[in-house]
């Protein structure tokens, strides 16, 4: 929804429901195995299972050229994306789903687009008016002077 022109059309609309119902299926799916592998244990085994599974998909439709030599800086974003994007967030979001439960703690992933607006509105990509966190955000092309329609 974010720069959509201040317009929302239905396919966004069912895409960004259908996002939340994931984002809540995510965390109640996992109350019961946090119990039983704990919050570091369970983003393990996800990725203990998903890396071979993807690795599997993208071998069979790209083959050889699935994963190309990273230079250095390529290989630094991905570090960072695998170790603190992807493993250190998931042990502290189940680490919060434990100690809070799944109730309190899905409150604050009502924080996640606040923070989003404010972080944006810091490097200067959004502007904070009372629009943006209502759930719309107004025409970024024109603060530019140009359309992003491509």
């Amino acid at each position: 929804m974010q720069w959509a022109g201040g317009s929302m059309s239905l396919a966004g609309l069912v895409l960004s429901l259908g996002a939340l119902g994931c984002e809540a299926a995510f965390s109640l799916l996992a109350v019961p195995l946090i119990a039983s592998l704990g919050p570091r244990g369970l983003p393990a085994y996800a990725c203990l299972l998903a890396v071979p599974l993807l690795l599997g998909i993208g071998l069979a439709l790209y083959g050889r050229d699935l994963m190309p030599l990273p230079s250095l800086g390529e290989a630094a974003a991905l570090a960072y994306m695998a170790v603190v994007v992807t493993a250190l967030a998931f042990v502290f979001w189940y680490s919060s789903v434990d100690r809070l439960g799944v109730e309190r703690a899905g409150l604050f992933a009502g924080i996640v687009p606040i923070s989003a607006l404010l972080s944006a509105t810091a490097i200067g990509e959004s502007s904070l008016t009372l629009v943006p966190p209502l759930g719309c955000c107004g025409d970024r092309s024109r603060r530019h002077g140009r359309r992003e329609d491509s």
